[in-house]
């Protein structure tokens, strides 16, 4: 993934801007997660958008401008919030994926799209080009 989490160097950001904590560390891993958590509590707004992609694509462009602030600010309560804001939109465009998977898969392959797409999500570029698979007659 070309920008994907920076949860590796977590431990190198945290001594070079942070004072190298463990504590820091640690609130650094958790801000992710609950963002995540936050953004999947009050996620029912969400159920009323209609054009899914859109939201998809919003919540990509939410994430990337979160992760580049997280990049250059030296604050920790700054970092700590762009970190939330990336989980709760990560969050967001996994429902919104998961949700066209499922409005689009046929029925008598509907149980096998969940694993599909959580599958697919690591591998996206290698799966960005090919068609979901289908099942067998």
């Amino acid at each position: 993934m070309l920008l994907g989490l920076p949860v590796a160097l977590f431990p190198a950001l945290n001594a070079a801007h942070f004072g190298g904590s463990p504590r820091t560390l640690g609130l650094l891993n958790a801000a992710v997660g609950v963002g995540g958590l936050l953004s999947a509590v009050l996620s029912g707004p969400a159920a009323r958008v209609r054009r899914q992609g859109r939201g998809m694509l919003a919540g990509t462009m939410i994430w990337g401008a979160a992760i580049a602030v997280f990049g250059v600010t030296g604050s920790l309560a700054v970092a700590l919030l762009m970190l939330a804001v990336a989980g709760a939109a990560d969050t967001l465009t996994v429902m919104f994926r998961s949700s066209m998977v499922q409005a689009v898969t046929r029925t008598n392959s509907a149980a096998a799209s969940p694993a599909w797409s959580t599958s697919s999500a690591p591998a996206a570029p290698r799966w960005a080009t090919s068609s979901p698979a289908r099942s067998p007659r």
